[in-house]
């Protein structure tokens, strides 16, 4: 049981009685109620940054230069399946860098030192790789990314929503195209099919009954439909956006929580 309970070659973290040999037991106090533990660490902060960027409207660029948006933080908070995709996004950052060729040049990190590969050093190294990588390479990472977002929401329990339960559910009062309390979400399909199939069936279920219309499915009147395009791609546009700022989203830095920390730290 004693070899369960302990992890060699750790860094030390206090003078304690234990560490004479390097070694450091799971759930030391220092471990669990460090501050990385408190807030998520950097894994978190990418997911948060995952959301920051899935919330920009097509075609833009997110500034995570700038503070979090109250409005953004709600809705990353308020519902479990935009924390658990973005979360889910961020994890697979490294498989993302994998596909794109893009690694360190020199492998400064190991596994025994889990903060490394994610330092701010690193991750800057990473995102300048990753620049250089063509549009063809982009193109085939957007197909990665949209098969890994199925595989995601089939473990999570989410079936494919077809056309027919679409239109359904927007047109009897569903503002969005997922029916989350039934985890139906139409986008589990190949990725052609976000192009056309789903294009078309959404196209005819905004139109929705006359008297709701102007409701729920006017893009002048509701912004959740204002960055609908007319050359059927606004889908895939959410995964080439995504993809194409990779590199910002590493090099992105959690300023407003370093300055929480020094403020935690204080009190």
């Amino acid at each position: 049981m004693a070899q369960q309970l302990i992890v060699p070659k750790e860094k030390e973290h206090d003078n304690l009685w234990f560490n004479d040999y390097k070694l450091i037991t799971f759930g030391s106090m220092n471990k669990i109620f460090s501050w990385d533990e408190l807030t998520g660490g950097i894994i978190e902060y990418l997911s948060l940054c995952m959301h920051r960027q899935y919330s920009t409207p097509r075609g833009e660029n997110c500034n995570f230069n700038k503070p979090v948006p109250n409005q953004t933080l709600w809705s990353y908070y308020n519902r479990i399946y935009n924390r658990d995709s973005s979360y889910l996004a961020a994890i697979s950052l490294p498989y993302r860098l994998f596909e794109a060729n893009s690694f360190l040049d020199e492998w400064e990190w190991s596994f025994s030192d889990e903060e490394a590969l994610w330092s701010k050093e690193n991750r800057k190294k990473l995102a300048i790789n990753f620049s250089k990588i063509n549009d063809s390479e982009k193109k085939l990472l957007c197909r990665w990314e949209h098969n890994r977002f199925c595989c995601y929401l089939l473990s999570r329990g989410w079936l494919p929503a077809n056309s027919d339960e679409v239109k359904y559910y927007m047109r009897n009062g569903v503002q969005r195209h997922t029916l989350q309390i039934a985890r139906l979400h139409p986008c589990l399909c190949s990725w052609d099919s976000l192009k056309f199939d789903l294009y078309d069936t959404l196209h005819a279920a905004y139109m929705g009954p006359i008297d709701a219309y102007g409701k729920h499915y006017d893009s002048r009147k509701n912004p959740i439909f204002e960055d609908f395009n007319d050359d059927n791609t606004h889908f895939q546009k959410i995964d080439e956006d995504n993809i194409r700022q990779t590199g910002d989203i590493l090099n992105a830095n959690p300023l407003l929580k370093q300055r929480n920390n020094e403020e935690f730290l204080s009190l």
